[in-house]
C-alpha cells in the first residue's frame, strides 16, 4: 500500500511519518524515529519483546498497523526516562541485575510499567501473570519479578544470593607464587600494548578477544584489570573481540572467559603496573617499594609528589613484553575483586539505547532479507513466478545459483519483498528423516565410530564386554536426550560493508577469528582483507544462526560495494535453519557390592556431533549456510569424532564418584538428519542426567537417602562442601515424609563441569498434579564452588540463568521435525519455561579466595534435569528417563496400561 504521512504521538511528542497504513509500528518506531528499543524478535506477538505502551496498555508493535494507533499515545522505553531521569522502575532493573543480554528487558519494562499503573501494589503472583507473555530466553525472571516489586515499594523479603565461607582451612586464601606464568593467551600476545592503552582522556582501554554474550564477562574483566592497575572501574574501556584490534583467544565457549582472558588480563596488568612504577620511580626519584598508587596517580608520600599513568607514558605505548617477572595481587588486597558490581552495560539496556547489532544503523545501509525455503535442504526450483514485478520500488534481486535475496533502502521494503518471492519460488522437499517417534531408535541401529572413554579422554582401546553382574544388585536405564534450539530470543543478524577491496563484517558470532578464516576461505579473499568487528547479539548459547546472517550480509554486501548491509533472519528461518543441540543415548549399567557400595559402572553414549562452529574447512567445504545453495557450492564438512579430553558427546560422560570398575563408551554418529553444532554444556547436561538419576536409583536400591549416599562415594571434598551446604540450606534432613507431602517432591544431583571447572549441588522442590502430568517447580536451590569469585552477582545471574534455562530443555523443550523437516518454527511449536513456571531460586556461592576462577556459565546447567527427575520420581513414583517431561509422558507413565 502506498506510504500516507501520519501523525504519530510518541514519547510525548507528534511526528509526521511517511508509512503504508498497514506497516507495523515496530517498523515505523525502529526505521522512521530511530527508536531501536522495542526489538524484533518473533514477528508474531508472541514473546513481547517489541512491547510499547499504547494509551498506557502494554502492546506489541511486531504486527499492529501503524493506522491503528493513529491519534493514541504511544510510548516506548526510551521514553520512560523523562529529562534524562531514569524511572523508578529502569532504577529497580538496575539494583536488581535485571538482565542478562537484555534483549528482552525493554518488553519487560514496559509490561511493568503498564502493571504499575493499573495496580500499584501488585503480589508476586500477579507480577508472573502480567509477564507471562514475555519471553526471556536467558532466565531472568526471577530479577525481574524483584525488580517490578522494588519499584512497586514493596523490595523482595531475601537476596537472591548468599555468599559463604565455611569453616576450616580448606577455605583460607590460596598461597600465592612468588613469580607468575604466562598464561596461553599471553604467551601468544606478549606485546602488553596489545592488551593495554593509555588514552589522553584518563580512560584505559582493555582489550579482550572473548565477548559479551550477556554473561557479564566485560564487567568482571573490567574489575579484574582495574584491580591489578589500582584504578577506578569507571576508567577502564573494555574492547570485545575485533580481528583488527584485539588478541585472538578463540571462541567465547565452555564457560572459559574468566580462566582464558581473566587470567591474562590479570597477569599483564599486573606487569604494566609494574613497568609504569619503574617509570615513576625515576621520574620521582624514589624508591619504587615507597610509591603507592591510587586511581592511576603513583605517590611517594614522604616527598608529597605524584604523577600519573597518563602524564608518564604521554601518548607513547607501553614498548614492553609480558615477561613473567611481576607477581598480581594477593587476594587478601582486593578492592574491586570479590565485590557485587552493576553491570557496565545494563543502564544503556533499560534506557533502549542502540546496543545490539540489531539496532546499527551505518549511513547509506541497505537491509538484506535472505529467502530460503520451508525446510533446511529444500532445493529451489529454477524461475520466479511471476517474476519481479510488484515489488518494491529500489528493490534489488540477487540470485547466485540456488541463493536468492533482496535489498532495500527500507527494512519493511524488505520484508515485502522477501514475502512477495517467497511465494513465487518453487522448493522441492526429500523425505529423507528418520519417524521423529523412533530417532532414538534409529540413533541405536546406526552404525558408528566407538571409543573408550578414559579420565575424560577417547582412546582406541579395548572395550570390555558387558559385566551383568547380579541382577538383584543392579540398575539399568536408557535416557534420551532430544535435538535443542538455541532459540534466540531476536533472530540472528549480519552487517557488513565491501570498500576498497576490505570487507569489515560486524557479527554476534562467538569466534570472530575462526568466522574470518571461513569467510575469507569462501570467498578467495586474503584474510588481512577480511575484518569481523563483534556486536552484541540475544543470547545465543553456543553456534546457532549468527555466523551464518553475516556471511548472508558479506554476499550481498560485494553486490553494492561501498554501501553497508544488514541482513536480519526471520523467526521462522532462526529455528528452522540454525545448528541444534545433539540428540542422544545414554545407556547405563551400575551395580552395588554387598555392601551397598558402588561396585561397577558402564555408560554407553551415543549422539552426533558438537563440533560445527564456522572454520576454514578442507577444499570443496565451507561451514557456513549461504555457501552451500551458491552457483558453485561447497558442501557441508564431514562430522569427525572430537579426541579432545571432556569435548563433545563424552564431556562429563563418567560419574566423579568412587567406584570399583568404570567403563564408558563413546559412540558417534556420522550422520545427524539435523544440522547440529554447539550448544551449552555440549553432552554434559545430557550426561549428568543420565548420571545422577542413575545414582538416585543406586541409593534407593541400597535403602540409602539419596544425598548421604553421594557423600559417601565422592572423594573430593569441595564436591562434598557444595552438597553439604546445599542440604543445610534446603532443608534436606527436615523434609517431611512421603506419606505427609503427596504429589510433592524433593530432589538433589551433583557434578563438577569438565571435571575441572565448577561443582555445582543442585536441589528442586516441585509439585506433581497425577491428573494433569502438570509439574509446577516450587524452590529451585543452587550451591556453587566457582573458586576465586569476580562479581557474585554476576556469577549468581550465570548460576541462575543456566538453572531456568536447564529446566526449560527439560521439562519443555524438542525440536519437532516430520521427515521432510523442522515443523518448530515459532514460540508456540517451541515453548520455553515462562515467567509463572519459574521456581523461586536460591543461590549459595561458597567464597574461595586466591584459588582460580572457575568457569561457571554452564556448569549449573548440568544437574538440574536429574534433581528434576529425582524430585518427580520422589514425588510420584516414575522414572522419567526421556527429555522433556512432558505432561502426556508424565501422564503415561503414571498410567502405563490406561
Amino acid at each position: 500500500m502506498p506510504a500516507q504521512t501520519l501523525e504519530l504521538h510518541v514519547n510525548h511528542r507528534t511526528h509526521a511519518v511517511a508509512a503504508g497504513p498497514t506497516t507495523p509500528l515496530l517498523q515505523v518506531l525502529r526505521g522512521d524515529l530511530n527508536l531501536k528499543g522495542a526489538k524484533h524478535a518473533c514477528g508474531l506477538e508472541q514473546c513481547g519483546a517489541c512491547k510499547v505502551l499504547v494509551d498506557g496498555r502494554d502492546t506489541p508493535s511486531c504486527m499492529l498497523p501503524v493506522r491503528e494507533v493513529v491519534g493514541k499515545s504511544i510510548e516506548t522505553v526510551e521514553g520512560l526516562a523523562r529529562g534524562g531521569e531514569l524511572d523508578p522502575l529502569q532504577r529497580a532493573f538496575i539494583a536488581e541485575g535485571a538482565i542478562q543480554c537484555g534483549y528482552c528487558v525493554a518488553g519487560m519494562l514496559m509490561t511493568g510499567k503498564a502493571l504499575l499503573a493499573r495496580n500499584s501494589r501488585p503480589s508476586t503472583a500477579e507480577i508472573r501473570e502480567a509477564i507471562h507473555r514475555n519471553l526471556c530466553r536467558c532466565g531472568v525472571y526471577p530479577r525481574v519479578i524483584r525488580a517490578i516489586q522494588r519499584a512497586a515499594g514493596h523490595g523482595p523479603d531475601a537476596p537472591l544470593y548468599a555468599e559463604v565461607v565455611p569453616e576450616g582451612t580448606d577455605f583460607l586464601p590460596c598461597p600465592q607464587a612468588e613469580t607468575a606464568a604466562l598464561p596461553a593467551s599471553l604467551q601468544a600476545y606478549p606485546n602488553l600494548d596489545d592488551w593495554f592503552r593509555f588514552s589522553a582522556d584518563g580512560v584505559v582501554d582493555v582489550f579482550t578477544g572473548k565477548v559479551e554474550l550477556g554473561q557479564g564477562i566485560t564487567t568482571a574483566l573490567a574489575q579484574v584489570a582495574a584491580e591489578e592497575l589500582d584504578v577506578a572501574l569507571a576508567r577502564i574501556r573494555i574492547h570485545t573481540a575485533d580481528t583488527a584490534l584485539t588478541p585472538d583467544e578463540g571462541a567465547t565457549a565452555g564457560s572459559m572467559s574468566l580462566e582464558v582472558s581473566g587470567g591474562a588480563l590479570r597477569q599483564a596488568a599486573a606487569e604494566v603496573r609494574y613497568h609504569l612504577l619503574t617509570l615513576a620511580a625515576e621520574e620521582l626519584e624514589a624508591p619504587l617499594a615507597e610509591l603507592t598508587v591510587v586511581d592511576g596517580s603513583v605517590r611517594h608520600e614522604a616527598r608529597g609528589r605524584a604523577v600519573t599513568y597518563w602524564r608518564l607514558l604521554g601518548d607513547q605505548p607501553l614498548g614492553v613484553q609480558a615477561a613473567g617477572v611481576a607477581a598480581p595481587k594477593a587476594s587478601a588486597a582486593y578492592r574491586l575483586v570479590g565485590q557485587p558490581v552493576t553491570r557496565l552495560d545494563i543502564e544503556d539496556k533499560v534506557r533502549g539505547r542502540p546496543v545490539f547489532l540489531h539496532d546499527m544503523h551505518l549511513p547509506g545501509m541497505l537491509h538484506g532479507r535472505v529467502i530460503r525455503g520451508p525446510y533446511a535442504g529444500a532445493r529451489r526450483q529454477p524461475g520466479i513466478r511471476g517474476g519481479h514485478a510488484g515489488l518494491p520500488p529500489s528493490t534489488q534481486v540477487v540470485e547466485d545459483g540456488e541463493f536468492l535475496a533482496v535489498l532495500c533502502a527500507r527494512e519493511d521494503d524488505a520484508i515485502c519483498a522477501m514475502e512477495r518471492l517467497a511465494a513465487r519460488c518453487t522448493w522441492r522437499t526429500a523425505e529423507t528423516l528418520p519417524s521423529q517417534d523412533r530417532l532414538y531408535d534409529t540413533m541405536l541401529e546406526a552404525p558408528g565410530q566407538t571409543f573408550r572413554v578414559v579420565d575424560g579422554l577417547p582412546v582406541a582401546a579395548p572395550i570390555p564386554p558387558l559385566d551383568a553382574g547380579d541382577p538383584g544388585r543392579t540398575v539399568r536405564g536408557r535416557y534420551d536426550r532430544p535435538y535443542h534450539m538455541h532459540a534466540a530470543l531476536g533472530p540472528s543478524c549480519g552487517v557488513a560493508r565491501y570498500e576498497d577491496g576490505t570487507l569489515t563484517v560486524w557479527s554476534h558470532s562467538q569466534g570472530v577469528f575462526q568466522l574470518r578464516d571461513a569467510i575469507a576461505q569462501i570467498l578467495k579473499m586474503p584474510r588481512d582483507r577480511v575484518r569481523v568487528i563483534h556486536a552484541e547479539g540475544p543470547g545465543c548459547y553456543g553456534h546457532n544462526g549468527a555466523d551464518d546472517a553475516a556471511f548472508d550480509a558479506c554476499l550481498l554486501a560485494l553486490r553494492v560495494p561501498g554501501r553497508p548491509v544488514r541482513v536480519q533472519w526471520s523467526r521462522r528461518d532462526e529455528f528452522v535453519y540454525e545448528p541444534y543441540g545433539t540428540a542422544m543415548v545414554m545407556d547405563v549399567v551400575a551395580r552395588l557390592d554387598p555392601d551397598g557400595h558402588l561396585a561397577y559402572w558402564r555408560q554407553s553414549i551415543t549422539g552426533y556431533t558438537h563440533m560445527g562452529r564456522p572454520e576454514a574447512a578442507a577444499a570443496g567445504e565451507a561451514t557456513l549456510l549461504g555457501a552451500w545453495s551458491l552457483a558453485h557450492p561447497r558442501v557441508p564438512p564431514r562430522a569427525r569424532p572430537s579426541l579432545a579430553r571432556h569435548v563433545g558427546l563424552h564431556r562429563n560422560g563418567a560419574p566423579q564418584y568412587r567406584i570399583d570398575e568404570t567403563v564408558v563408551v563413546k559412540r558417534f554418529l556420522g550422520d545427524s538428519p539435523l544440522r547440529v553444532s554447539s550448544m551449552r554444556a555440549l553432552g554434559a547436561y545430557a550426561n549428568v542426567f543420565a548420571i545422577e538419576s542413575t545414582v538416585d536409583d543406586l541409593a534407593r536400591l541400597a535403602g540409602a537417602d539419596p544425598l548421604d549416599f553421594r557423600l559417601r562415594h565422592l572423594e573430593d571434598p569441595r564436591g562434598q562442601t557444595v552438597l553439604r551446604l546445599l542440604a543445610a540450606r534446603m532443608g534436606w534432613q527436615r523434609r517431611p515424609p512421603r506419606a505427609e507431602r503427596p504429589g510433592r517432591g524433593w530432589g538433589v544431583a551433583y557434578s563438577r563441569y569438565k571435571d575441572q571447572q565448577s561443582y555445582v549441588a543442585i536441589g528442586v522442590i516441585l509439585n506433581v498434579d497425577p491428573e494433569t502430568g502438570t509439574v509446577r517447580l516450587e524452590e529451585g536451590h543452587i550451591a556453587s564452588d566457582s573458586g576465586q569469585i569476580v562479581n557474585p552477582d554476576g556469577l549468581s545471574a550465570q548460576l541462575e540463568g543456566a538453572f531456568i534455562q536447564s529446566a526449560s530443555w527439560t521439562l519443555h523443550e524438542e525440536v519437532k521435525f516430520s521427515t521432510r523437516g523442522v515443523t518448530s518454527t515459532d514460540w508456540e511449536a517451541y515453548p520455553i519455561l515462562r515467567a509463572t513456571q519459574t521456581p523461586r531460586l536460591h543461590t549459595y556461592l561458597v567464597r574461595r579466595d586466591g584459588h582460580p576462577a572457575m568457569g561457571a556459565g554452564e556448569a549449573a546447567q548440568c544437574p538440574v534435569p536429574a534433581a528434576i527427575a529425582n524430585a518427580i520420581h520422589d514425588a510420584v513414583g516414575i522414572r522419567l528417563r526421556t527429555i522433556p517431561f512432558t505432561p502426556n509422558r508424565i501422564r503415561r507413565a503414571l498410567a502405563p496400561d490406561a
